[in-house]
């Protein structure tokens, strides 16, 4: 059983290209975002089968003078279930986790991801996560879309609506000013640009994600962006 800071392995994502369930959120890059932004300590839980197969346990230390002193995996994140192999392996990996997080004086741990291996114990919280299938092709994904959602999309184009995919630190500054305008308007303070330029420098930079800007007469008006690490592209 081993205890790793992803940031600090120069392997750490060469040996997560064998799990089949992997995704940018299990990567050092991400680890590195999170720290570096708001100085979490990453501490990953690991382990290797008899067959040389890794089975992991990502997981962060945040202490908060607020709310005290946890483990998250992960913050910030939308999904990072544990990726294990079997339920006997996430157990082991799961009590030397709880005994670590004894000696660090943590109130309790919060797992996003890995339902399954948890069985009878109730989840604190559910969402709803959504999956595309990119492999039919651009003209079967837009036929499937909505009739009227099929009609803006052919409005904008003749309005002279423009998309473009980047992966400038520019571009993320013009999706973060587009970000605080949506938050504000939800009622919600954004998140710090400290967060986005992070994001910019240890993925995009690294050609492991993107900005997609939509811009009408020069001016942006819409935006998103997408992490990919294997098989998998996150919105």
């Amino acid at each position: 059983m081993q205890r790793v800071n992803p940031a600090e392995d120069s392997n750490w994502n060469a040996l997560l290209t064998t799990q089949p369930k992997r995704s940018l959120f299990h990567t050092a890059e991400w680890a590195k975002v999170l720290a570096e932004t708001y100085g979490y300590t990453p501490v990953c839980f690991r382990t290797m089968a008899a067959d040389g197969e890794y089975s992991w346990l990502p997981l962060m230390e945040v202490d908060s003078w607020l709310t005290g002193r946890r483990g998250i995996s992960l913050p910030f994140t939308d999904d990072c279930e544990p990726l294990c192999q079997e339920a006997g392996t996430f157990q082991r990996l799961f009590r030397d986790a709880v005994e670590f997080g004894k000696s660090r004086g943590w109130k309790y741990i919060e797992f996003r991801g890995g339902r399954e291996l948890f069985h009878e114990v109730p989840a604190s919280l559910s969402f709803y996560g959504h999956s595309l299938d990119l492999t039919a092709g651009e003209d079967s994904l837009f036929s499937c879309l909505d009739s009227s959602v099929r009609r803006a999309i052919r409005k904008a184009e003749k309005a002279g609506v423009t998309v473009a995919v980047l992966q400038s630190q520019e571009a993320m500054r013009v999706f973060y000013a587009l970000q605080c305008q949506t938050r504000k308007k939800h009622g919600l303070p954004p998140q710090p640009l400290a967060f986005f330029l992070n994001i910019h420098r240890h993925v995009l930079s690294q050609n492991m994600g993107m900005v997609v800007l939509a811009s009408h007469l020069g001016r942006p008006v819409a935006g998103s962006v997408y992490f990919n690490f294997g098989a998998w592209e996150v919105y």
